[in-house]
């Protein structure tokens, strides 16, 4: 079974892109969602009924105030583009996507709408996350397409086949933090947990018939970084193109040849 690409690749590994703004808390969010609907249903019209969700507050360890809050989700007609909202968090999501440039056009006029209803958002941190699905070619494993400082495999003198492994590099750099996890498993492709509950529906490459003894693999990158300042959609495009440009780099550089020669990577990056 083919696929329909993401992206401008012709054989593109892109499964999903998640732009995410975090807030002061917004007791208040609840009242004005009857109005967001409103104003949100013309690109919009989809809307999921609120979910709980838990906020763990150190770093995902549980804690005695940890708490709940609604998760509210918009999503286009085709439900491939929506957005994510909750009394601390703003988040635009997409599973069709050509290029970053129309990507970001539309997460920002869908925050702008939200800033219109939603005043006076103070910005505490802003990310944006790219999660690409590998499936070999024949005779290849996930490995042969990422470098070996990322690969999850060691040897052992032991009779075995390799059934699933993860791996997560944490950077720090001058501003922020860029997380690339990479995992590996056998059969058909799932978003990370933290995705999977998500109401989007799921890209072409995850529907794919994948024997159930192929190792297929998952590459998150993950770019963020702490923010101090009044919400403002000049600003949240600076800093997204800041971390798109450092998404670019990481994809270009923990990619082999292999992985490039199986999704037609020109020699500019074109996610």
């Amino acid at each position: 079974m083919g696929y329909t690409p993401l992206g401008q690749l012709p054989n593109a590994p892109l499964a999903y892109v998640l732009g995410v703004i975090d807030f002061d808390p917004r007791p208040d969010t609840e009242k004005h969602i009857a109005a967001l609907r409103e104003s949100l249903l013309a690109d919009y019209p989809r809307y999921q009924l609120p979910s709980e969700v838990r906020i763990e507050l150190e770093g995902g360890i549980p804690n005695s105030q940890n708490r709940s809050t609604l998760r509210h989700e918009f999503s286009s007609a085709d439900n491939r583009l929506g957005i994510i909202l909750t009394d601390r968090k703003l988040a635009f999501h997409a599973t069709a996507y050509t290029k970053y440039e129309a990507f970001i056009e539309r997460l920002t006029n869908s925050f702008m709408l939200i800033s219109d209803e939603l005043k006076h958002l103070f910005m505490r941190r802003i990310g944006l996350r790219y999660i690409d699905a590998i499936i070999p070619d024949e005779e290849k494993s996930p490995d042969d397409y990422v470098t070996p400082g990322l690969r999850n495999a060691p040897k052992l003198s032991l009779e075995y086949s390799m059934n699933a492994g993860v791996s997560i590099s944490e950077f720090r750099l001058e501003r922020g933090t860029f997380v690339i996890r990479y995992a590996t498993g056998p059969g058909r492709i799932r978003l990370p947990p933290d995705l999977d509950s998500l109401s989007l529906a799921k890209p072409s490459i995850l529907q794919r018939n994948i024997d159930d003894h192929q190792r297929t693999g998952i590459l998150d990158f993950d770019r963020f970084m702490s923010l101090e300042e009044p919400f403002d959609l000049a600003s949240i495009k600076r800093y997204m193109d800041l971390l798109h440009n450092d998404h670019s780099v990481a994809f270009r550089e923990i990619t082999t040849a292999t992985a490039k020669n199986a999704w037609s990577l020109p020699t500019k990056d074109s996610i």
